[in-house]
């Protein structure tokens, strides 16, 4: 409710206010976690995302959903880690290959 307060009437939500939803932000990461944006990318310069340098040329494929366990078998806490150290990594290599998620 407090995000709705500081909203003007009819202004939509931005990606800042989604990531201070707690509960939705868990949806959104389970969601993206299962069905990841970017399945692969063909880098056409060096870039450097959270502290890895991608060289031009080389191909990243997310292959995380090849190797993960059903979500049951995750406590809260242990997901909360998870996504924690693993999720931005992931995410941000999914914006360099996918424009539309570039904040």
């Amino acid at each position: 409710m407090e995000i709705l307060k500081a909203k003007k009437e009819g202004e939509p939500l931005n990606w800042e206010d989604v990531k201070k939803m707690k509960y939705t932000w868990c949806i959104a990461s389970e969601v993206l976690r299962l069905y990841p944006p970017s399945i692969g990318a063909f880098r056409e310069k060096t870039d450097f995302s959270g502290g890895y340098t991608i060289p031009k040329g080389w191909k990243v494929n997310n292959v995380g959903t090849n190797i993960r366990k059903p979500t049951a078998e995750y406590s809260s806490e242990e997901y909360s880690k998870i996504m924690v150290t693993n999720f931005d990594s992931a995410f941000h290599l999914s914006q360099l290959a996918h424009p539309l998620l570039k904040t």
